[in-house]
């Protein structure tokens, strides 16, 4: 069987756990490292975005974990935890909100972000981030990358400090500013 996962790049789909095994080695003793197993694109499809196979039968969670531990150069895996989709889709590729349209719709939202992030000396990714951070003790943002840049850049999210009031006033605006409509993902087939 032909296992694919679903991060990385068509030349090397599993670039992103190479890339965070490489980056983090220098400090495994004080990182904790999480990643998924569960679906696989149908590398078969004739599909721009390939159909989405769950799959969690225990020789493919075997074979994904030892993968995982040689692709992130490491002999454990703190968090391994099991892929799902949401609404029978997956929300990563084919998002309206990156249509030429969807940037002229979401030209304040931008605005804001990059206005928000220049008072806090942060990115607007950062930003996000940290704002994601302040929702929910549990929420855990996990932002894709491909280049160590962005890694750093990700990490910084945990220097940007918002108060509760900042958050507030942050969501407010959030519920009021024209939007686009954010959506898309694969489909899923089921196949045995």
């Amino acid at each position: 069987m032909g296992y694919t996962e679903v991060y990385g790049t068509a030349d090397n789909p599993h670039d992103n756990e190479e890339l965070v095994g490489a980056a983090l080695k220098p400090f495994r003793d004080r990182v904790v490292i999480a990643t998924k197993f569960g679906i696989h694109f149908d590398i078969t499809s004739p599909e721009v975005n390939k159909p989405l196979i769950p799959d969690s039968r225990p020789q493919v969670i075997r074979a994904s974990v030892e993968a995982s531990l040689t692709r992130l150069g490491t002999d454990y895996i703190d968090l391994y935890y099991q892929h799902r989709t949401v609404p029978k889709l997956d929300y990563r590729s084919n998002m309206p909100q990156f249509t030429t349209e969807a940037m002229d719709q979401n030209q304040d939202l931008f605005l804001l972000l990059n206005t928000l992030a220049q008072q806090k000396r942060a990115t607007p990714a950062q930003l996000s981030m940290a704002w994601m951070l302040c929702k929910k003790p549990w929420i855990v943002p996990i932002p894709g990358t491909r280049k160590p840049e962005r890694l750093q850049e990700n990490a910084g999210a945990a220097d940007v400090v918002l108060t509760p009031s900042e958050v507030a006033a942050l969501d407010k605006i959030l519920d009021t500013i024209p939007m686009s409509e954010v959506f898309g993902g694969s489909r899923i087939v089921k196949k045995a």
